[in-house]
């Protein structure tokens, strides 16, 4: 599953600099700079998505994950407040 992120993440990297290179040679067309601009946006919105699960992901496991817990809440005492 990680290496699967990794390389979504590295296929919207490519996107990314392709948009950013659509946008530098755009100078001339407005509308055209304006949707590499929106492209760009989402591309890295993207990017921010897939690199928060990849952190996720990286991070080593914790053997207690599996085990079951109790948890007891109890009243406290009564006292001088």
């Amino acid at each position: 599953e990680t290496v699967l992120e990794y390389e979504t993440y590295m296929k919207k990297d490519g996107e990314l600099a392709d948009a950013k290179e659509m946008f530098g040679d755009a100078s001339g067309d407005p509308e055209l700079r304006e949707l590499a601009r929106e492209e760009i946006r989402g591309i890295e919105a993207e990017l921010e998505a897939i690199d928060a699960k990849l952190k996720v992901l990286l991070l080593p496991s914790d053997p207690n994950d599996d085990k079951n817990v109790m948890f007891e809440i109890r009243a406290g005492t009564g006292g001088d407040e």
